[in-house]
């Protein structure tokens, strides 16, 4: 903890404690909040209390579905900020079903002119339940805002430490 402590000191700079997997630790900014406190370092703790590091982390979500996996964009580059995740999931839809047969037709009864009325009789619109499957992609971004882990307080500025 001290080493935290001592940076901040130093430098001026809060300490970030945050994975993507697990999120920000909690535990360590509490154990860092009581050290501080217990050797007078009142604004770092103030920081900490006041939850500030909450701030530095901002995460984006973009969601986009597709209903044919052929129109995913592959995702050649991906930059360090991003991840990328996908979920299928199916779903039934009712389909109409040309009476005749004819493939252009299946989908859209308008297509159907007065012969595949006739061939349809006096029964209605058939339609048929397919399984298909939609696929919802995921695009989280996250970013970084530096200025909030710096302290730009009075007399607590960052100092340039040369040896």
């Amino acid at each position: 903890m001290f080493v935290h402590i001592l940076r901040y000191l130093q430098r001026g700079v809060y300490p970030l404690f945050y994975d993507r997997q697990k999120g920000f630790d909690y535990a360590l900014y509490l154990a860092l909040a009581a050290e501080a406190k217990y050797f007078g370092v009142m604004r770092l703790c103030e920081w900490i209390e006041k939850r500030r590091y909450l701030k530095a982390i901002k995460i984006d979500y973009t969601i986009e579905t597709f209903d044919d996996s052929s129109n995913i964009p592959s995702p050649r580059q991906i930059s360090a900020e991003k991840e990328l995740y996908y979920y299928p999931s199916s779903y039934i839809k009712k389909v109409y079903v040309c009476p005749r047969g004819i493939v252009v037709h299946r989908g859209d009864p308008g297509r159907c002119g007065r012969q595949c009325h006739n061939a349809q009789g006096s029964e209605g619109n058939e339609y048929k339940e397919e399984s298909l499957v939609k696929i919802l992609m995921v695009v989280k971004e996250f970013t970084f805002d530096s200025k909030v882990c710096l302290d730009a307080g009075e007399g607590n500025s960052t100092r340039e430490i040369t040896y």
